[in-house]
């Protein structure tokens, strides 16, 4: 909340955190038992100078919080942000892209790849999980770059709010709402969700995350 829906949406609180502290005993574990740990910043929303002078303070501390508990991975929406973290701080992170970023094509990859050497891996769009002429392309130009499909997100196949959901929660089209206008069955006709006798095509493709 002390970004104000900057940088990473607010996806609910935890009464159980209170603090960095709270919040790092729970990564450590995990990270402790072999897990790999991504800390999310999801938010594709652009930022004026004036708000990131605001949060200035606030994000670095929270940057420095979290590579002093060893985490070395960051999955992000923005490319300011990781302008800021890669060209304006000491910070060394991997970088994720996140679905949100909502990249569709390979020439945004290319130029994305080439700018920042430390992405790890490329969370495709939701929209783009069944274009296999882009999917194929991927992993033929990237071939050490992980691709990972996020394969239960219900939100409708060309939502047109796809960059507004994920950086507000005010005032975004309601894929969900659709369901009782249309109906269950054609709703899921429209969602792009991935089943489990599809991911032998992905498979097929090298594609396995």
């Amino acid at each position: 909340q002390i970004f104000d829906e900057d940088f990473q949406t607010n996806r609910g609180t935890n009464e159980d955190i209170k603090s960095f502290e709270d919040f790092a005993k729970y990564a450590k574990y995990a990270m402790k038992k072999g897990f790999d740990f991504v800390y999310t910043l999801n938010s594709p929303k652009p930022f004026t100078f004036k708000a990131f002078g605001s949060k200035r303070k606030n994000l670095y501390d929270l940057l420095d919080n979290l590579q002093s508990i060893g985490c070395k991975d960051l999955k992000i929406a923005n490319q300011q942000l990781m302008e800021i973290i890669n060209k304006e701080t000491n910070f060394k992170f991997n970088f994720h892209v996140s679905t949100s970023s909502e990249y569709h094509n390979i020439s945004q990859y290319t130029t994305l790849i080439k700018t920042y050497p430390n992405i790890k891996s490329i969370n495709i769009s939701i929209d783009d999980n069944k274009n296999f002429h882009l999917l194929k392309s991927l992993r033929k130009l990237f071939p050490d770059v992980d691709l990972e499909i996020l394969v239960n997100e219900k939100c409708i196949h060309g939502c047109p709010s796809r960059i507004v959901h994920p950086s507000t929660m005010i005032y975004f089209f309601d894929c969900f709402s659709l369901e009782k206008k249309i109906g269950a069955l054609e709703f899921f006709f429209k969602s792009n969700m991935i089943y489990p006798w599809q991911l032998e095509y992905y498979s097929a493709i090298g594609i396995n995350t």
